[in-house]
């Protein structure tokens, strides 16, 4: 994974749970992130528009006019706001709401309740896989080269559904889409993303997505 210094990062919180978001805030601040919060989605909108942060936490169901929904519809439809990691916190009744949310465009969701190690680490990772899809065009544009082709020719080693999800790692597709596109579990293509990692002798998770983007072509 990509290194993540947080002290140069900011993080908007939206949630309408003033004591959770308050906690929220003193543990990423204790991590050094820089945390804008707001408890409505009118004003957390209004505060994203004006401060453009590096990252989005935002609760699904929320009390007004604005909810998570609209927040993020809002945010992907601003060139200059869309391509920021979007991260809903949803309780487990929100279901229809969430996948809806997926459907929009957000990149990750948090069920309530979660520990704060859970919470830093989805936030990591979001700013880590935007790190490395940034560099997208560069690595596709590079030749291959003899390592690469030395993994390539290790890809009969993988079982098909291993293949299968080589394949949408290199499209860009989250772990909680192919979850639900193949009906496995998160944690089950988080295991088969480790079995490629070490079956192709790549180094972690962040190494096997950009050898998928620059192999895009050939696999």
């Amino acid at each position: 994974m990509t290194a993540i210094e947080s002290g140069n990062l900011t993080i908007a919180l939206i949630e309408d749970e003033k004591k959770l978001a308050d906690s929220i805030v003193e543990f990423l601040e204790m991590e050094k992130f820089h945390v804008l919060v707001a408890y409505s989605g009118k004003d957390g909108l209004d505060m994203i528009l004006k401060n453009k942060p590096d990252f989005i936490m935002c609760d699904v169901m929320m009390p007004g006019s604005t909810d998570g929904i609209e927040v993020l519809q809002s945010v992907r439809r601003n060139p200059e706001l869309k391509s920021i990691p979007f991260v809903f916190l949803t309780a487990k009744t929100d279901r229809s709401d969430l996948r809806k949310g997926m459907e929009f465009g957000a990149d990750d969701y948090i069920t309530k309740p979660f520990s704060f190690v859970e919470l830093l680490n989805a936030i990591k990772t979001r700013l880590a896989r935007k790190q490395e899809l940034s560099s997208d065009s560069a690595l596709e544009s590079m030749e291959i080269s003899e390592e690469d082709k030395q993994s390539l020719s290790k890809i009969k080693f993988l079982t098909p559904k291993e293949k299968e999800i080589l394949k949408r790692i290199a499209n860009g597709e989250r772990t909680i889409e192919m979850s639900e596109e193949l009906f496995i579990s998160p944690k089950t293509i988080e295991n088969h993303r480790y079995s490629i990692t070490r079956k192709l002798d790549l180094k972690g998770q962040g190494v096997l997505l950009k050898f998928a983007m620059r192999v895009r072509n050939h696999l």
